[in-house]
């Protein structure tokens, strides 16, 4: 009799940052452990990682380097926080350039481009703007972005857009920025918002459909 073989999970990574200043809580990392485990019961064929990253010009994208070079991501969906942000913007592309800004450790990025001879830009693979058509459908409010700015948010996104870019297609990548109150008092999102959110922001890129096109 044949034997089965046993098809391994499909691994989607998640990830959210830690403090910086003048962020001491960083809604991003809260909400990816919450998302991870609500995940875990909607996309059972699926297996989640979640990462916390530091703020850190350094320590961060190194991070995330060790996280995607050891083990194999269908997806990796990134979170981070902007105080202009009125509900969840999707960045669409990733630029080579690092802004004269310190990070959480007080340093400064040592180049202002993040790789040498990488493009100018990287372009996401994800539905955007079918995403923002879901997540406003479900009463969320949503848009995409063409301008993840020069911090870590970028810097991360772009690294993992070109990581993905390497892949052949194996893998893709997004970036989500939610707003920097998300889950406080008085908040426009509660963190369930943020949830339930991401979970259809999950269902859009993981859905087959939502392959084609931004």
């Amino acid at each position: 009799m044949a034997v089965m073989k046993k098809v391994p999970p499909r691994l989607v990574l998640l990830t959210g940052f830690g403090p910086f200043p003048g962020v001491e809580r960083n809604a991003s990392g809260l909400l990816v452990r919450k998302l991870a485990a609500a995940a875990k019961r909607r996309f059972e064929v699926y297996r989640f990682e979640t990462a916390i990253l530091a703020t850190d010009w350094d320590t961060g994208p190194a991070k995330l380097a060790a996280i995607q070079t050891s083990r194999s991501h269908l997806l990796a969906l990134h979170f981070g926080v902007s105080r202009q942000a009125r509900g969840f913007v999707i960045e669409t592309v990733g630029r080579n350039e690092r802004r004269d800004a310190e990070d959480a450790a007080g340093c400064r990025p040592q180049s202002s481009c993040i790789s040498e001879d990488g493009p100018a830009r990287l372009f996401t693979p994800l539905p955007a703007t079918g995403i923002v058509a879901r997540l406003t459908v479900g009463g969320l409010a949503a848009t995409t972005s063409d301008d993840a700015g020069g911090y870590l948010c970028n810097a991360i996104f772009y690294q993992s857009l070109a990581h993905c870019s390497a892949q052949n297609g194996a893998s893709r990548a997004g970036f989500i920025h939610i707003p920097a109150d998300l889950g406080e008092p008085g908040a426009e999102l509660s963190m369930d918002d943020g949830v339930r959110g991401g979970l259809e922001i999950l269902a859009a890129c993981l859905d087959q459909r939502g392959r084609v096109g931004t």
